[in-house]
């Protein structure tokens, strides 16, 4: 014998929910409507010719309806922050999803919203020191980071690092070795830092011997400036400006020359170099000048 429950929609297109059969304790049975619409609940109790032993019976008591209960389908949003569902406790972890239907038996009355920070990633355009350092940089919404600093990369020669920028091209926005956050509020974006680059300015100074022999020249990388003059010497011939006081000379006045230094506040000397003048008469003999 067997006794079938069922339900549906107004009687039509029944959905098998359970059936008992043979000789059973009380068992609870639960069907559930998620359609918004009337519904047929119906016990069919079949009996069958195989044996009559028993009470060749079935009982059905204690029917009883719910309506059902819905956690919200709507949430806030939360700049940031990924919603996971709903908590029945503050600061517990996500047990219901938005707009699922509720157990019967679930007295639940207080729903927390269960969120969790983004993560994005900071992408630095520039050689690292390290080949094997990563040029992304994780990072968690609401967690400071610390924006990398100058040494953990390579630059171009002759120029200084300034700072991060996140427009290729535009203005410091961020010093490394700083912290920073919140750069990103959406699930793995990427936010770039380009390099701002700066040439180094140095300093470019005459001697002739121990005295200045020229004015100095304020100098910036990879920008030409103009070798000086000299005062002249009576008896000699001046040679050009050599880059040690031993050295032989290398640049001549009106020269155009760059790049003498590649460091940041640098001093440069050039040192004056002379030849004495040496008078012959008609047959090629060297004769004593005088004053």
């Amino acid at each position: 014998d067997v006794l079938t429950y069922y339900g549906g929609n107004d009687g039509a297109d029944y959905t098998y929910a359970e059936a008992i059969s043979g000789d059973l304790d009380w068992e609870r049975i639960k069907l559930v409507f998620t359609a918004d619409a009337e519904h047929v609940i119906e016990w069919e109790y079949e009996k069958d010719d195989r044996g009559s032993n028993g009470r060749d019976c079935g009982w059905v008591d204690f029917v009883e309806w719910k309506p059902a209960r819905f956690v919200d389908a709507a949430h806030e949003s939360k700049t940031g922050y990924t919603f996971q569902g709903y908590s029945g406790t503050e600061g517990g972890e996500a047990e219901y999803e938005a707009g699922a239907m509720l157990d019967a038996e679930d007295a639940t009355e207080t729903f927390y919203a269960v969120w969790t920070p983004i993560t994005y990633f900071v992408r630095y355009h520039a050689e690292p020191v390290e080949s094997m350092m990563s040029l992304e940089q994780e990072c968690t919404y609401d967690v400071a980071f610390e924006v990398r600093a100058a040494t953990d990369f390579l630059f171009a020669r002759g120029y200084a690092f300034q700072g991060w920028t996140t427009t290729e091209g535009g203005d410091v926005a961020f010093a490394g070795g700083f912290s920073a956050e919140n750069l990103a509020s959406e699930q793995d974006a990427v936010v770039d830092f380009y390099p701002v680059l700066a040439p180094v300015e140095y300093t470019v100074k005459f001697f002739d011997g121990d005295a200045a022999a020229a004015d100095d020249i304020a100098a910036t990388y990879d920008a030409e400036f103009t070798i000086p003059a000299v005062a002249e010497r009576d008896g000699y011939a001046f040679d050009g400006w050599a880059t040690s006081e031993d050295g032989q000379a290398q640049y001549q006045p009106g020269d155009s020359v760059k790049n003498l230094a590649d460091t940041n506040g640098a001093e440069v000397a050039l040192y004056a170099k002379w030849s004495e003048v040496v008078a012959e008469n008609s047959l090629g003999e060297a004769v004593e000048q005088s004053d």
